[in-house]
């Protein structure tokens, strides 16, 4: 089990990226479905595995699209959220929050 100085994790405006509507990480998706066992077992995976891509850390953002689906030249952002901030939205119970 990782103790919870190596769970503590950085995540800046620089940290990768990735588009919700062609490869959101699979633990935003545990999260958007409420699933959170599912989402409890990535972080701890994570946090056991250094080198192991820490999904916690990734930026999940949501870009405009046009009526058939493509994304807008500009990439105009709707949204940019880490897995943290929809899970917290979702009133999680407390177990995931640790």
């Amino acid at each position: 089990m990782a103790t919870t100085a190596s769970m503590v994790l950085c995540a800046t405006s620089t940290s990768p990226t990735v588009d919700y509507d062609e490869n959101a990480t699979s633990l935003y998706e545990a999260i958007g479905n409420a699933d959170w066992e599912t989402a409890t077992q990535i972080c701890l995976s994570a946090a056991n595995n250094p080198s192991q891509r820490n999904e916690a850390a990734i930026w999940v953002v949501r870009y405009q699209r046009d009526d058939q689906g493509n994304k807008l030249p500009n990439n105009a952002i709707l949204w940019r959220f880490l897995p943290i901030h929809s899970a917290c939205a979702l009133n999680p119970p407390v177990e995931f929050l640790r």
